[in-house]
């Protein structure tokens, strides 16, 4: 910054005037380099951040793709098995209705007869056993 002061009888050191103004040139120039480095720094940072935010859009786009997969996977399995169950409540049903004996009014009257006998042999084989005294062993 060359600059060129008159002379006068009262004025300021020249030495003094020139040391100053090589301070306030070497500080300014650190200001710049420093300036320099800051502005480095925040397109290194801007540069990471984009690179960060494309690399998790990546991961989310490849999250969904997954979950979707998943779903239809599980839908079709659900469907599968719901055809499965149907398949087999309909082969059940006509199993029933092939080989189920439907009961008539004379087999519960049999099967009756039959109960009403064991409990009256039952009530006899008790009937016996409290009239005989026990024999110790």
């Amino acid at each position: 910054m060359p600059g060129k002061f008159k002379t006068a009888k009262k004025g300021f050191d020249i030495k003094q005037v020139d040391e100053y103004i090589e301070t306030v040139e070497n500080v300014l120039r650190s200001y710049d380099e420093k300036s320099s480095a800051i502005e480095s720094a925040i397109r290194s940072a801007r540069q990471t951040a984009d690179s960060i935010i494309k690399q998790a859009e990546s991961e989310a786009d490849r999250i969904k793709l997954d979950a979707a997969l998943s779903l239809k996977e599980i839908s079709d399995s659900v469907a599968t098995q719901k055809k499965l169950a149907k398949e087999f409540q309909d082969a059940f049903n006509e199993f029933v209705s092939k080989y189920a004996l439907t009961p008539k009014e004379a087999d519960f009257k049999t099967i009756n007869g039959k109960i009403d006998a064991f409990k009256s042999y039952m009530a006899t084989v008790k009937l016996k056993r409290a009239v005989s005294p026990s024999k110790p062993n």
